[in-house]
């Protein structure tokens, strides 16, 4: 859009700028998406979904003592989660594109109110795509930490690492480093685990197999997510079974 020079407003021309700005900003970082950018001031962009549970638990009550998943699109998107946690008492609470930050934010809403014996969390891949630092992540987790220690102490956690993905090759150094300074934080905390759901999915050079993952090359298919089974499985078995 052309601004006439002639008498200009400047408040005008500073709207227009920053419109432009942002445009440009966009455009180049083809990595991350709109509404990833505009994340960090939305914190209520789920609550339709989030309202959705709040009105399917009224009409049934999820059963206390479930094994809680939740998480981003790749906790939404493992739809097969009851058939692979055959004889586990398991519960869905996945929401959009969640970050560390919006889980925290719906915390209460999501979380202790499903009364789990176990937590499953799958966090930090959304955080780093939308230009959050590891730091910032770690900073999240620890808040994450906080409000299970005061609304559900003694309930076992399982952080699911990150996952390497072909759409996202250039934050995988990003990934790595986070995965391991959050396995470093629950290595001495009771009752907490970090579950390493990355390893499986890569090749002997340590690149994402795209074998493993959906045409849109980030979120897991049946074949990658059948690889999260087992080790899954595994942590849940110990605090799982009614």
């Amino acid at each position: 859009m052309l601004v006439s020079m002639k008498n200009p407003n400047p408040s005008s021309i500073t709207v227009q700028f920053f419109k432009l700005t942002f445009m440009l900003v966009v455009s180049a970082m083809s990595w991350c998406d709109a509404e990833l950018l505009s994340a960090e001031f939305k914190l209520d962009r789920y609550e339709a979904e989030i309202r959705r549970f709040e009105t399917e638990d009224a009409v049934k009550p999820p059963s206390p003592g479930a094994i809680l998943f939740t998480g981003s699109s790749s906790v939404v998107k493992w739809s097969s989660l009851s058939k692979d946690f055959s004889g586990l008492p398991v519960l869905n609470r996945g929401f959009g594109g969640s970050t560390w930050r919006e889980l925290n934010h719906y915390f209460l809403r999501v979380v202790p109110q499903c009364r789990p014996r176990a937590v499953v969390v799958y966090e930090g891949d959304n955080d780093l795509a939308m230009g959050r630092t590891v730091e910032e992540c770690v900073a999240d987790f620890e808040a994450f930490r906080s409000l299970m220690k005061i609304h559900l102490p003694g309930v076992p956690v399982a952080i699911l690492a990150v996952k390497p993905s072909p759409s996202r090759r250039q934050f995988q150094q990003a990934q790595e480093r986070l995965n391991s300074t959050i396995r470093e934080r629950v290595a001495t905390a009771p009752n907490w685990e970090f579950l390493d759901v990355a390893s499986v999915l890569v090749d002997d050079k340590g690149q994402p197999q795209t074998r493993f993952f959906e045409n849109d090359q980030l979120h897991l298919n049946r074949e990658g997510y059948a690889l999260w089974v087992p080790v899954v499985r595994r942590w849940a078995e110990k605090f799982g079974r009614p």
